[in-house]
């Protein structure tokens, strides 16, 4: 039976007889379950950054630009 590729991207393929993902290769006849998901990033940065920011708002006024810096990289990430 010729090998059919449902899936190639990145270091990620998946075929009708295997599995491979960085180098590593998983026969698709081992696999008992799968299932799909998205797993969340950590907001702990994000609410660090803009934490130091506000802080920097208490200091002079080149401490309140590097401030805004901080605010701006917490709320984009």
């Amino acid at each position: 039976m010729e090998e059919k590729v449902f899936f190639n991207q990145g270091n990620v393929s998946v075929s009708n007889s295997r599995f491979i993902v960085s180098g590593q290769t998983y026969a698709i006849s081992n696999v008992t379950s799968v299932k799909s998901g998205i797993i969340s990033a950590s907001k702990g940065a994000a609410v660090f950054l803009i934490f130091i920011g506000l802080c920097c708002f208490l200091g002079g006024f080149i401490v309140k630009i590097i401030g805004v810096i901080f605010l701006a990289l917490g709320v984009f990430s």
